[in-house]
């Protein structure tokens, strides 16, 4: 129940178990080598290796742990965690009362069991890949993840924030919320009732949404090339006037929806290519009757910063394969979509 220092630098060619009970372990020399796993027991604790470092388990408080080469982490029950390495991390498994700081150098991060958060987590792997695939994480807080191939997956709601040099996934059990930018694709799940919100959004090549609940957005939503969104019987209501969806948009099994200003309840698979002056619009053949039907209703989805408006009719195309294919002309960057 004392404090566990030192006063020059330590080297383990075993393994190391180190309890301080309530106190402190402080061992932070920087030319530390603990060559064997290490446990730690405190109300708090600081330890650097030179090299690389195993941490079997670690029972503490706040804790920080510095490696100079790849970090192993075991069994966790700490408080607020700080992890730094200049080799792969591994964030082992179990609990961080508090928030994760956790930076690779630019290698990859990676777990071996699943992960209860209940603060923030700050994951930084510049260049590297982020896998957090455990069907039992828990971040309870937002998670900051910034690398090149991100894949976070969480038991119940998420929070994410991303900066990836590559491609990310995305899966929640609950409601999702995500951010930022991914230079590849993005691929988004939510299971149960989980709903998708985007907030300010840039993903570099193609987007695909499967969501158990609703799909929203609070910010801009750019997408490179296509737009693949899924939100079963649940409303998609992506109506923020500066999106950009680059590439054709299939929003699947439509109800009452809206899409970028699209009004009308859309009731078939629908695809959206737009160009500069035109675009299509296709629909499942069961609906062709009704689109018939309603083709003096009409209202306007926008392409680009074209303020909607209402026409009374538009010249249909030639049914497609598997779908009704209308072609809206004259009507500057306009795409027209049949009200219900």
């Amino acid at each position: 129940n004392g404090t566990v220092l030192q006063t020059g630098a330590l080297t383990v060619s075993g393994t190391a178990s180190i309890n301080a009970g309530a106190g402190t372990i402080t061992l932070t020399q920087a030319t530390n080598d603990f060559q064997g796993a290490v446990s730690l027991t405190a109300g708090a604790a600081q330890l650097t290796d030179t090299n690389a470092l195993t941490v079997a388990s670690v029972s503490t408080g706040a804790t920080g742990l510095t490696a100079g080469g790849a970090l192993t982490l075991g069994t966790l029950a700490t408080g607020a965690l700080t992890v730094t390495s200049v080799g792969a991390l591994n964030l082992g498994q179990g609990t961080v009362t508090g928030n994760l700081v956790a930076n690779s150098g630019g290698n990859a991060i990676t777990q071996t069991g699943g992960l209860t958060v209940t603060g923030t987590s700050g994951l930084t792997a510049t260049g590297a890949a982020i896998t957090l695939t455990q069907a039992t994480n828990d971040f309870q807080g937002t998670v900051t993840a910034t690398g090149t191939g991100i894949q976070v997956t969480d038991a119940n709601a998420l929070t994410v924030a991303l900066t990836d040099g590559g491609s990310s996934v995305i899966n929640a059990g609950g409601n999702l919320a995500v951010s930022g930018t991914t230079t590849g694709s993005l691929s988004t799940t939510t299971t149960g009732t989980g709903t998708t919100s985007f907030g300010v959004t840039g993903v570099g090549t193609s987007l695909a949404t499967t969501s158990a609940g609703a799909v929203s957005q609070t910010g801009a939503l750019t997408v490179g090339t296509t737009s693949n969104i899924n939100a079963g019987a649940n409303a998609i209501t992506l109506t923020t006037a500066t999106n950009d969806f680059t590439g054709a948009v299939t929003a699947a099994h439509l109800h009452g929806n809206k899409l970028h200003g699209a009004g009308g309840g859309l009731k078939a698979a629908l695809t959206v290519t737009a160009s500069p002056m035109t675009g299509t619009v296709s629909y499942l053949q069961a609906d062709e009757a009704a689109l018939l039907a309603a083709r003096r209703r009409m209202t306007t989805l926008r392409c680009g910063d074209v303020m909607s408006r209402d026409v009374k009719t538009v010249a249909w195309g030639t049914p497609g394969a598997g779908g009704l294919a209308g072609r809206a002309r004259e009507l500057g960057h306009s795409l027209m979509l049949p009200g219900r």
